[in-house]
This record gives structure tokens, sequence and C-alpha cells, in this order.
């Protein structure tokens, strides 16, 4: 993880430890100032529930926070879609429910058939044929 991931990391970090001790005064302080008398035995039980619950959003949420983005167009190698017509060797294709013009990296590619987007050529995709 780098360091900016790690850093994003502990700030989540520190939120949800605010968050518990917001709700713990919330439960101690504020409620019975309302007239709300909730037993401490009930207390334990909901922050314990919470941290639980925390840990769990923090563990599956942190890779996402680490990872790096992927914006513009280099971000479209890899991506998979389906010829609409046949690629001798342009045509077009559906990428990621939009349609783009499209090269086929090698010779030729029928329609209706899986792709897999190797490149972006300025706003033309070139793409292969994906092996099943």
């Amino acid at each position: 993880m780098s360091w900016r991931g790690r850093r994003r990391a502990g700030f989540v970090a520190v939120i949800t430890i605010l968050d518990e001790i917001g709700v713990g005064l919330l439960l101690l302080m504020v409620l019975p100032l309302l007239g709300f008398r909730i037993p401490v035995g009930y207390i334990a039980v909901i922050l314990a529930l919470l941290a639980v619950l925390s840990l769990g959003i923090y563990k599956t949420t942190t890779p996402a926070l680490a990872r790096k983005p992927a914006v513009g167009i280099e971000a479209m190698a890899g991506l998979k879609g389906k010829t609409l017509t046949f690629l001798n060797p342009e045509g077009l294709v559906r990428v990621e429910g939009e349609v783009w013009k499209a090269r086929a990296a090698e010779g030729y590619i029928e329609a209706d058939r899986e792709i897999t987007v190797k490149a972006v050529q300025g706003l033309r995709l070139l793409v292969e044929e994906r092996k099943t």
C-alpha cells in the first residue's frame, strides 16, 4: 500500500473511532437528559456491534482507498466488449454500454463476438477477439 493509501486508511480509522465516541456520548449523556434511560449493558452491546460493523467496513473499503483510480482513456485497455459489426479490419463494438469505432489488432473479427480492448488510438479502439 502506498503512503497516500496508508494515510487515507488512517484517516478512515480515526473517523470511525470518532464516530464510536459520538454514539457512546449520545447513548450515555444526551438520551438520559431527554428522558430515555438505556441500561449500560445494552449500550455496551450496541457499541460492540457498531465496532464490529465499522471494522468490517474498514476492511472492505481500505483496498479501494489504496487503489489508484482508473480514469481517462488509458483505463479502457483490458475492458471487455462485443462486436456489433464485422471488423475487417474496422467496424463497431460495444464496450461498457457505449458504441465505439474499432480496429481488429489482427486479421478480422466477425460480428457478435466477445472482444478485449488492447489499446486506444485516438477515438478508435484496437481490439482482439477474446479466447474462450
